[in-house]
């Protein structure tokens, strides 16, 4: 993609959904490459909106190293600089589908945080494809550092590590259009 063009689509991510973040993480981790080997360039050091994009690529490795165990870099040949990922040069098709869905999560994190503050967000089955720990570390991150006080994150799940990350009682039962408080007592998952 041109400089233009992988700056349009990397833009996409800021609008609200999991959709976009999923579809551009490539683009997203190029950008996010970019600024770090701008930060590095001697030609660059004058540039008055690096110090910036530098703020907001760390901000970005920050989530990923905390959700993925590790960080986006950079790498160049000759022509051009690219992303990396656990030093290798990153191609979102090489990761496994956890680790892309935790990649989104990241995204979502670091581009949507404003918009998602005091949201309610509705996840149908966070854990599919994601360990636990995985899983439970991303929600955490979203309902502490992103939703707000206000915020809540309503799950539709059958895992028990999760109903226990949600709290007893927050548990209900949704069957036949029919929605029923569990109680402390959860018999069915």
């Amino acid at each position: 993609l041109s400089p233009t063009s992988l700056k349009q689509t990397a833009e996409y991510t800021s609008q609200r959904g999991f959709d976009y973040a999923f579809q551009d993480i490539h683009a997203y981790c190029t950008q996010i490459a970019r600024a770090l080997y701008n930060s590095t360039h001697p030609l660059m050091k004058d540039n008055k909106s690096l110090a910036k994009q530098l703020k907001d690529a760390e901000e970005f490795n920050f989530i990923t190293r905390s959700l993925l165990d590790g960080e986006i870099g950079f790498s160049t040949d000759e022509e051009e600089s690219f992303a990396t990922f656990r030093d290798r040069t990153l191609h979102p098709h090489e990761l496994s589908t956890g680790e892309r869905l935790l990649l989104s999560w990241a995204i979502v994190l670091h581009r949507q945080r404003q918009a998602l503050s005091n949201a309610v967000i509705i996840i149908d089955e966070p854990e599919s494809n994601l360990h636990h720990d995985a899983c439970l570390r991303a929600l955490t991150k979203l309902r502490d550092e992103v939703l707000g006080e206000r915020g809540q994150i309503w799950l539709a799940t059958h895992s028990v590590p999760l109903l226990a990350w949600g709290g007893l009682d927050s548990v209900h039962f949704v069957k036949d259009g029919s929605i029923e408080y569990a109680g402390n007592k959860v018999t069915k998952v």
